[in-house]
């Protein structure tokens, strides 16, 4: 059961465990000691010694105090009546104790040494081989997503460490499996996690989850990677599905209570490192759009996808499409919500006030687990989808037989008026390849499945029923455990690799100083995460063909972090006009981020009542404004042309070419005087 602080919503979730307090004095300070308890020996014996010859005097009495600060000469005869005088009597008596003292120390932290945990640990870790072990992923948990991600990176020929609650333990093809130690702490050091490329937490329970990552990242110390460069290894923490309900901003003030116990960088900025958040949801939405992108299966039509089911995955898949599908800056995307209570699409309006400048939406409350709808509610759903063809429908029920009722339903309803598919045909090559079959009209239906396996035989058989030229609906399963773990990118070399890139040009560009990408919190990082996620959309929306990217990556989500360079750079002199639209563009789905996380507009930034000032239209903004966000685009786009400089040389980067038939941005009055009143305040490019 997850505790919730009062006032301030579940933002830290207790574990009910404390850390145990340890007795732990630094060894610098117990050599500062015995450094002090030689000088005051050497100064008592020189000026006890003073009949005798400078340079005697001073040998001796350095030969003296190592001899004092012995346990057995701390007993030996005392000082008094040999007549040294009071001053160094004072300082060898001193010079004796603090020896003894320093000598007692000395063996309490040998003995904390030999027999702690972290010892043992250490132990462990060298008996199973890890003392090598570099550039590892170390994966904590036993749920299912845990082991496919063991699974997939052995696979991959990565080396992996899995820190278990089962018994087992040993080594083998890459992998070392270790017992989770009782004390979470702990689990730094046993999987040597400072030396690895990425930490992915993937227990059952938030609360647990939680613990283990605030003790890695306080365990974790700080690894140079370059000149006054911190960072340490990529932390991937998966959350419960609960989370999808609050804002990103409420996300992130829980990362930060997570990063923030670390050390500082040389600047005096903490080094949060990477302290990622993700729920499984989230990652299930991102990975069927990496499979089957919208902007690639709408073929240049206005998308449409129909979300049947508004639970957590529901919301996941319709905060991801508006987020990184969007490729036309002058009309919404039309999204239809489709579930049986009415209560959840009110939760979310409450939510996010300003949902309907973000998309068109509609909801139907319509439950598809039984072949019986409300007449009147089924024909309102008819109609819509007749007036705008639907480019995907996306079932996202949790089990899958529940799932793939609701998907024959949802297809049955469809066909029986054969609404919501394309008239005249359309050609959609990347739906053709995913139904494995010609797909002349229609649109898929990718049905939520953990586990995917083989259709049963009724889908089957009611698409090879079907006449010859009606509408095909095929039933394609996504959000296999797999393909989520490749979706989050947690077996990537960088994982934020784009992100930064993107905060370098922002940092470039900036009037004022921003912190580096490695003294950025979770909520510097979460906004270039999201612009680096929506790359592909727009390099859709700029006329590159990104389909055959997809195609490479199949049966697989793309990486995002390896995406194709451009052919040939856009020369937005000549081309004003499109990067005007790809500016708008951007612009447009940074609002609409901002206000799916609750935000409206306000005279004045205000994180507290969520109003940001920036929320108007890209054509009301300052000029100044304006002509930052031009220059930002421009800048992103030449940083996408040409050789990358991140790839391996054996290994070429894929390139997009320009797309055949792609639309050219049309020219509007409005352009050209955002043209005229920015050219004096933008810069030159490099």
């Amino acid at each position: 059961m997850r505790e919730v602080l009062p006032g301030r919503g579940p933002l830290m979730a207790r574990s009910g465990a404390r850390k145990r307090p340890t007795f732990d004095i630094p060894l610098g300070w117990i050599l500062a000691l015995g450094a002090a308890a030689f000088a005051l020996s050497v100064y008592g014996w020189s000026q006890a010694l003073v009949d005798m010859e400078a340079a005697e005097r001073w040998q001796i009495a350095v030969f003296r105090a190592f001899e004092v600060n012995t346990l057995g000469g701390a007993f030996g005869e005392p000082f008094m009546g040999k007549g040294y005088g009071p001053w160094p009597v004072m300082a060898l008596t001193a010079a004796r104790w603090l020896g003894v003292l320093t000598f007692l120390l000395l063996l309490l932290k040998a003995y904390q040494g030999l027999f702690s945990e972290g010892f043992a640990h250490s132990a462990v870790a060298g008996v199973f081989g890890l003392g090598g072990y570099r550039d590892h992923i170390v994966i904590i948990g036993d749920g299912p997503l845990a082991r496919a991600a063991v699974d997939l990176a052995t696979e991959e020929g990565l080396r992996v460490v899995w820190c278990s609650k089962t018994e087992e333990t040993g080594q083998g093809r890459g992998l070392v499996i270790l017992s989770q130690p009782a004390d979470t702490g702990s689990i730094a050091a046993v999987t040597r996690a400072g030396k690895a490329r990425s930490v992915v937490i993937a227990v059952e329970d938030d609360a647990g989850a939680l613990d283990v990552a605030r003790h890695i990242r306080a365990d974790l110390g700080a690894a140079k990677t370059g000149r006054d460069k911190e960072e340490r290894p990529h932390l991937f923490t998966f959350v419960d599905d609960a989370w999808n309900g609050f804002p990103d901003d409420a996300i992130s003030a829980l990362s930060r209570a997570i990063v923030t116990t670390g050390p500082k960088s040389k600047a005096g900025a903490t080094v949060d490192g990477a302290g990622e958040l993700i729920t499984e949801s989230r990652a299930a939405a991102r990975a069927v759009l990496c499979k089957a992108p919208l902007f690639l299966l709408a073929a240049d039509r206005p998308q449409h996808a129909v979300i049947i089911g508004f639970d957590a995955l529901g919301q996941s898949l319709l905060t991801e499409i508006c987020q990184t599908q969007k490729t036309d800056d002058l009309t919404l995307q039309k999204i239809t919500v489709i579930d049986a209570d009415p209560a959840r699409w009110d939760a979310f309006t409450r939510r996010v006030p300003e949902w309907d400048q973000v998309f068109d939406g509609a909801f139907f409350a319509l439950d598809f687990a039984s072949g019986a709808h409300d007449h009147d509610v089924a024909a309102a759903l008819l109609k819509r989808l007749s007036t705008a063809p639907a480019t995907a429908a996306y079932i996202t029920h949790g089990r899958a037989e529940a799932g793939l009722t609701r998907a024959l339903n949802f297809r049955d309803l469809v066909l029986s008026g054969q609404a919501g598919v394309a008239d005249p045909p359309r050609p959609a090559p990347l739906a053709q390849s995913l139904a494995g079959a010609a797909l002349p009209r229609g649109f898929p239906l990718f049905v939520n499945m953990r586990q995917q396996r083989v259709l049963d035989t009724a889908g089957e058989t009611a698409s090879a029923e079907a006449s010859p030229g009606a509408p095909t609906l095929p039933i394609i399963p996504f959000g296999a455990w797999p393909d989520l773990a490749r979706s989050a990118r947690l077996f990537e070399t960088s994982p934020d690799r784009y992100a930064a890139i993107i905060h370098g040009i922002y940092c470039d560009l900036a009037t004022e100083t921003p912190p580096p990408w490695s003294a950025l919190g979770e909520d510097g990082r979460a906004p270039n995460r999201a612009l680096a996620a929506n790359l592909p959309a727009l390099m859709h929306a700029a006329g590159f063909d990104m389909a055959p990217w997809f195609e490479a990556a199949r049966p697989y989500p793309v990486a995002l972090n390896a995406l194709p360079r451009l052919a040939a750079p856009i020369d937005f002199e000549a081309d004003a006009a499109r990067l005007v639209a790809l500016t708008r563009l951007e612009h447009a789905r940074w609002c609409g981020e901002r206000r799916l996380s609750g935000y409206r507009y306000g005279p004045k930034r205000d994180k507290e009542r969520l109003h940001h000032e920036k929320l108007l239209a890209f054509d009301d903004l300052a000029p100044k404004a304006q002509a930052s966000n031009l220059d930002f685009m421009a800048a992103i786009f030449r940083a996408l042309a040409g050789p990358d400089p991140g790839a391996k040389a054996a290994r070429a980067s894929p390139q997009a070419a320009p797309r055949p038939g792609a639309l050219q941005p049309l020219i509007r009055p409005t352009d050209l005087a955002i043209l005229d009143t920015t050219r004096p305040l933008r810069r030159k490019p490099a």
